[in-house]
């Protein structure tokens, strides 16, 4: 089974990002034939497992929980709706990009990184710079900002900026690609402690 540990968006955040992608594809015919990931794929990715063997869910959904238990709740600062990446002149990707201010978010991810590798699985080990894909691109293009992003958000975000997202869990998901694209399924919540 193909599986990754992610942070699912809220129904607010859900809505304000997929309206934020179909505006910035409304507005840049460059980026008209993206991928562009469906509202339900919508996610933050803190660690991509890889196949995983179906005997081991269990115990690493249990190692999981245990490891991140005591971990408190956290906030994710929106830093830029949709950005090119890796370059605003050469994208290959746009996304919504968010900082980490507590740190929480990175010692989570190292937490479950240590409680895969006990599993023998090898993960990426990359720093935690959580994002939310919106769109892929075969070939690099430009991409100038969304202007509007910020009157999209304020219609579904109940607070002003700096718009912040709450996280109390992450995510198991299994992924099953498909010609069409990815399918996630989620496996099991892992809770933090919900103290701050």
């Amino acid at each position: 089974m193909r599986a990754f540990v992610g942070i699912d968006l809220t129904g607010p955040w859900r809505t304000a990002l997929t309206e934020c992608a179909r505006a910035a594809r409304d507005a840049d015919p460059r980026w008209s034939d993206a991928r562009w990931v469906p509202a339900e794929n919508l996610h933050i990715t803190c660690v991509f497992l890889g196949d995983i063997a179906e005997e081991t869910i269990d115990p690493i959904i249990t190692g999981f929980t245990g490891a991140v238990a005591d971990l408190p709740t956290f906030d994710l600062l929106l830093t830029e709706a949709v950005v090119g990446a890796p370059r605003r002149r050469a994208s290959r990707m746009l996304w919504t990009t968010f900082s980490d201010p507590s740190g929480t978010g990175a010692r989570v991810v190292r937490e479950l990184e240590s409680v895969a590798s006990l599993h023998g699985i090898e993960t990426e080990e990359r720093r935690f710079r959580p994002h939310v894909t919106l769109a892929r691109a075969r070939r690099p293009r430009s991409f100038h900002g969304l202007p509007d992003a910020e009157a999209i958000l304020g219609t579904h975000l109940a607070a002003g900026p700096p718009y912040s997202m709450s996280v109390g869990k992450v995510t198991l998901y299994s992924s099953t690609l498909t010609t069409s694209g990815a399918i996630y399924e989620r496996i099991a919540d892992v809770p933090l402690s919900g103290r701050r």
